[in-house]
């Protein structure tokens, strides 16, 4: 009787150890299902990138790899079609020199414009620490940007050049341009427009061209926006994936209480925790 009873025992505790090991085992595997993958994709992510166009002067190797858990979200392509920088995000969330500030300005696209002070030091060529400049990061694609910047000045055309260097290019002498002509930065919006108006403009002397911007890899970038002269007014900086033909005068829609490089935080990993909640 007293055998029966410690048969009896011992395969009760089997049965309890091996049920935990089942449950175990589960919880394992869910893990496994929620998180694989992110590897392939972050994988592929990192080896989208390709050489720039043959129409600008790009980054070294632009931006940086995003993780998929970082992030907290799942990307893909076209998530980021258009990057849009008013003068309010640079205050709230970019750096600016003393020698750049914020000026009230009834045609700008919220009242408010970026202007090189009158003390600010311009440069031709780009410098590598500039004492007047303005930088901001951002999330984009891997894919190539057009560059269009609404701008307007008061002067002649001696008056309206700036210089866009983004992620290595910062630090350096290198910056973004039209291949063909890379002395004359971006805007130059007198050679093709009227003063005292806003205009969105690329490169405007003529023939004026479109310059694009390549980031080899998806994630946060910077750019940094030095002056080749002065003054001018900067209301808003638009990067487009489609817009390949200059915008209409008016300015862009954009939330100014929003962070450019801001994500979601959200994704894969929620989900995963969320079914190991339902699980317990």
């Amino acid at each position: 009787m007293q055998t029966q009873y410690v048969a009896q025992y011992i395969r009760n505790m089997f049965r309890d150890m091996f049920g935990g090991m089942c449950i175990l085992l589960m919880l394992s595997g869910l893990v496994f299902i929620g998180c694989g993958g992110d590897d392939d994709e972050s994988e592929s992510t990192t080896a989208s990138g390709g050489d720039a166009s043959v129409d600008v002067v790009k980054p070294a190797d632009g931006g940086q790899a995003v993780d998929p858990l970082v992030a907290g979200k799942k990307w893909a392509d076209g998530d980021i079609p258009e990057i849009i920088i008013s003068a309010e995000m640079v205050k709230a969330f970019g750096k600016m020199s003393a020698e750049v500030g914020i000026v009230a300005d009834a045609e700008a696209s919220n009242g408010k414009a970026l202007r090189w002070e009158d003390f600010a030091v311009a440069n031709n060529p780009p410098i590598e620490q500039p004492t007047a400049y303005f930088e901001i990061e951002f999330m984009a694609d891997a894919a190539e940007y057009f560059i269009w910047i609404r701008g307007k000045c008061d002067g002649n055309t001696g008056t309206d050049a700036l210089w866009f260097q983004f992620d290595d290019q910062i630090g350096t002498l290198k910056h973004t341009a039209d291949k063909d002509a890379p002395g004359r930065g971006l805007g130059n919006w007198r050679d093709h427009f009227d003063a005292g108006v806003y205009k969105w403009g690329s490169q405007e002397v003529p023939p004026p061209t479109v310059v694009t911007v390549k980031f080899n890899k998806k994630g946060l970038h910077k750019v940094r926006v030095q002056p080749r002269q002065v003054p001018h007014n900067i209301d808003q900086i638009l990067l487009s994936q489609d817009q390949d033909e200059r915008p209409e005068d008016d300015p862009m829609d954009a939330d100014i209480g929003k962070d450019p490089s801001a994500v979601e935080k959200e994704g894969k990993l929620g989900a995963t925790w969320g079914a190991l909640k339902e699980v317990w």
